[in-house]
């Protein structure tokens, strides 16, 4: 039976973080690592995660793909996203801010249809800053801070909101400003899809007739807004999920290869061969 990754308890955190660090259920600061680390297992989030490296460096697994994060530098979970922290330097300072899905579309939705933050966050979920970017960085970080701690403000919720705007707009324009607005639209769906369908909906031509677009032409799109191929995209999701299993569950190989959609062992073990450079019963065992 294929085991499902447990879900972060966010819940509890709320409940113990202190009035003047969090908004609610909605939005909660922290500079605590030990709020995210679990050593035993990894966990999937349902809340938005930004986490921001003031000095030290981090070690962090989403996904199944690994990061090493050096200060100073940010990196975003998202919701569905599976994480563990793998290790952390003694000097490490960060700066942790969890957001609901409620709050972030609310604050994605500012940017209207004209362009894509989503996915240009997607494309690039960890962004290292020069002197300049970090300094702004900690500005943002400590207006932040101030800004939740105010808990007599019935509007601080509103600020936050905006506050997060204004940074976003500054820093995250460069990688969205030459798409264009239907192939950055295109992309949008096709992201959703794929994290729906990609293990039983494999073929170019299922997301192409999702457009009502030829094949040719999906692919073109697809690879001039994201700057991969469909394929590429796919190969991800399915050796990331193909790790998970590997890892989580006792399945044999053959179960998880027909799980994935491959139509025999063989094939499963050359692909994943392909993408790790390790067997199936390699990496099993490295694990």
């Amino acid at each position: 039976m294929i085991r499902k990754t447990p879900i972060f308890d966010w819940e509890k955190v709320f409940d113990e973080t202190k009035e003047e660090c969090k908004i609610g259920y909605d939005f909660l600061t922290s500079n605590d690592i030990n709020i995210l680390y679990n050593k035993e297992k990894r966990l999937q989030t349902n809340y938005y995660i930004d986490v921001f490296i003031n000095k030290g460096n981090i070690v962090i697994e989403i996904d199944m793909k690994e990061y090493l994060l050096d200060s100073p530098s940010s990196i975003l979970i998202q919701p569905g996203n599976s994480f563990q922290i793998i290790s952390f330097s003694s000097d490490l300072s960060i700066n942790i801010f969890v957001a609901s899905q409620h709050i972030r579309n609310h604050f994605l939705d500012s940017f209207g249809t004209s362009v894509s933050l989503h996915n240009s966050i997607r494309l690039k979920c960890y962004s290292h800053f020069n002197k300049k970017e970090a300094d702004v960085m900690m500005h943002f970080v400590n207006e932040l801070n101030e800004v939740i701690a105010e808990t007599d403000n019935p509007f601080r919720l509103n600020v936050v909101q905006h506050l997060n705007t204004a940074y976003y707009y500054r820093y995250f324009y460069s990688l969205f400003s030459n798409l264009k607005t239907n192939s950055n639209n295109i992309s949008d769906r096709f992201f959703q899809l794929l994290e729906e369908n990609f293990i039983n909906k494999q073929d170019v031509e299922f997301y192409a007739n999702c457009f009502s677009l030829s094949k040719g032409y999906f692919e073109t799109t697809i690879k001039n807004a994201t700057g991969r191929s469909f394929k590429s995209w796919l190969d991800e999701k399915l050796i990331s999920e193909a790790k998970r299993l590997l890892t989580e569950s006792e399945n044999s190989i053959d179960y998880v290869a027909e799980f994935l959609g491959f139509n025999s062992q063989s094939n499963f073990s050359r692909f994943f061969k392909r993408m790790t450079n390790l067997s199936p019963i390699e990496f099993r065992k490295g694990k």
